[in-house]
C-alpha cells in the first residue's frame, strides 16, 4: 500500500470519529477499506465503480455487492464524491409470529423448576416477554444496567444505548435470580457453568425450552413480537413502543399495529362508533334465521 493511501486512511478514521460512529464500526470500516486498496485505486471513483461492475460480471450476489457498497460508500462520502446506489432486491414480507395466551401460560408455568438452569431459563423467559429484548441483548445484559423501573441496553442494534421499562414483577424476578447465578464475579445477569452466555448457547437454550414447555415454536424473537403486539393491544403510542424496541424508524414499529380481524371487531364493539341511521328503520317482510347469518335474504 502506498504511503498516500495510508495517510488518507488515518484521515478517514478521524472523519468517522467526528461523525460519532462507534469504535467497532470505525475499526471494521478501516480494515475493509485497507483490504480494498490492494485491488482498487481508491484515489479514483471510476476505479471503484469498475470494481463493482466487474464483481457483478463475475456473478457476485446482490447481497455481496451491496456489502461492498456499504463500506465503499463511507469512503466515497469521506472523499466528497457521489455515492453508489444499492442493488434493489425483493423485499421479504415481514411476518409477525407471536405467542397466544395459552402458549405464554405454558412458557411461564412449565419453565419453572428446581435446578439452577431452570431458575435462569424461567427468569430469561419473563424478561424476554416483558421487555422485548433481542436474544443477543439478553445474553449481554449486565448487572449494573438493571434499575428498579428500567434497564439499559448497551449498544443494541443501531449502535445506541436505550432504556427499556422494567415492571415490578420482572425486576423482582431478576433480583431473586442474581444471588443464585454462577460466576458471581462476572458482571453479566445470565451465566452458564463455564461463564458468559454466547449466541450459540442461546440457540441451544431455545431447544431446551421447546422440549421442557411443549411450545414447539419457541424462539426468542417470538417473545419480542409478542411483547410488541401486547403494547399495541394496551393502546400504547407508537413512539413509546419504538423506543422500547430500539427501532430507528417508526414505520418499522408500525408493522405491529396491524390487527387481526377478531381484535378489530372487538374494538369496534367496545368503541361502539356512531354509524349512519335513518329515523325509521326499513323492515324486511321476510324473516330470517340470525344464527345462520343473513344468507338467503
Amino acid at each position: 500500500m502506498n504511503e498516500n493511501i495510508e495517510n488518507k486512511l488515518i484521515e478517514f478514521e478521524d472523519w468517522m470519529y467526528g461523525r460519532n460512529f462507534s469504535a467497532s464500526t470505525i475499526e471494521d470500516a478501516v480494515r475493509k477499506i485497507r483490504f480494498f486498496s490492494k485491488s482498487i485505486d481508491l484515489e479514483n471513483r471510476e476505479s471503484v465503480h469498475e470494481f463493482l461492475k466487474e464483481a457483478r460480471r463475475m456473478g457476485a450476489t446482490k447481497q455481496k455487492i451491496n456489502g461492498y457498497i456499504k463500506y465503499l460508500n463511507r469512503w466515497i462520502l469521506f472523499r466528497g464524491w457521489d455515492t453508489f446506489e444499492y442493488i434493489p432486491g425483493t423485499k421479504k414480507k415481514f411476518t409477525i409470529n407471536r405467542y397466544d395466551a395459552n402458549e405464554v401460560k405454558l412458557l411461564l408455568e412449565r419453565s419453572k423448576g428446581e435446578t439452577l438452569e431452570d431458575n435462569r431459563d424461567h427468569t430469561m423467559i419473563i424478561l424476554a416477554l416483558n421487555t422485548g429484548l433481542r436474544a443477543s441483548e439478553i445474553a449481554n445484559l449486565k448487572v449494573k444496567d438493571i434499575h428498579e423501573n428500567y434497564l439499559t441496553v448497551e449498544r443494541g442494534k443501531g449502535e445506541e444505548n436505550r432504556d427499556v421499562y422494567l415492571d415490578s414483577f420482572t425486576f423482582e424476578s431478576i433480583r431473586k435470580w442474581l444471588p443464585l447465578r454462577n460466576h458471581q464475579n462476572l458482571n453479566y445477569v445470565f451465566t452458564t457453568r463455564k461463564g458468559k452466555i454466547t449466541s450459540s448457547y442461546m440457540e441451544n437454550l431455545s431447544k431446551r425450552i421447546r422440549e421442557r414447555t411443549g411450545v414447539k415454536g419457541f424462539k426468542w424473537h417470538r417473545c419480542r413480537h409478542t411483547y410488541a403486539v401486547k403494547l399495541v393491544m394496551e393502546n400504547m403510542d407508537l413512539q413509546t413502543i419504538s423506543q422500547m424496541l430500539g427501532h430507528e424508524r417508526l414505520d418499522t414499529t408500525a408493522i405491529y399495529t396491524k390487527l387481526d380481524s377478531a381484535e378489530a371487531i372487538r374494538r369496534m364493539h367496545d368503541q361502539n362508533p356512531k354509524l349512519f341511521k335513518e329515523d325509521k328503520m326499513f323492515k324486511s317482510p321476510k324473516s330470517y334465521d340470525i344464527v345462520n347469518g343473513l344468507a338467503g335474504i
